[in-house]
């Protein structure tokens, strides 16, 4: 510290009187405005809301290895829906690659691109994650989507990609309908 700061900070503090022992006074929270109350809570809704809606794991995951084939469905789903995804036989409404990033950057990015595809109407994306040959440990981020994807509801059933679309580096996602694609069936097949 030079002299000057030091001699400002002694003007700084020159009216402060020290508090004299067993004279400790607990602290009393300020009472809230009640002009400030409402945007508060909306402020420490939305952030809660972000950092709590996301319940993917970060914790350790069961591994998988570079060459596995991923694949999950839910019960109820036919098995010519599924064999139809398998085969990459539905038309891909949206991607997202994850090369490059990190298990946290992915894990928002998985979350994210999930929810905006719900919003967005589509039933069938893709996520391009990359085998994790030279990866250390091997697979990381394939083995961390694999768990991500039993997590989501919305999720239906998934599968790896046939070779040409990135075969086990990427993989096929089937997604719940939305309300409205519900009721568009509904009324295309009445």
């Amino acid at each position: 510290m030079s002299k000057s700061d030091k001699n400002l900070f002694q003007d700084l503090i020159t009216d402060v009187t020290p508090l004299k022992s067993g004279d400790e006074r607990e602290h009393q929270p300020q009472q809230k405005s009640q002009q400030n109350s409402p945007l508060r809570q909306k402020s420490a809704t939305h952030f809660s809301q972000t950092l709590d809606n996301n319940m993917l794991t970060e914790d350790a995951v069961s591994m998988v290895s570079p060459h596995s084939i991923l694949e999950y469905k839910k019960s109820g789903i036919q098995e010519a829906v599924f064999r139809k995804l398998r085969l990459g036989k539905y038309p891909i409404q949206d991607s997202l690659d994850l090369h490059r990033l990190t298990v946290k950057q992915a894990r928002i990015s998985v979350w994210e691109f999930i929810h905006q595809s719900i919003k967005n109407d589509f039933r069938t994306i893709i996520i391009i994650h990359g085998k994790g040959e030279y990866s250390e440990p091997k697979a990381r981020l394939k083995s961390f989507v694999n768990a991500w994807l039993h997590q989501i509801d919305s999720v239906l059933a998934f599968h790896s990609a046939i070779a040409k679309q990135g075969g086990t580096g990427a993989t096929y996602i089937l997604l719940k309908k939305s309300p409205q694609q519900k009721q568009r069936n509904r009324e295309i097949y009445r």
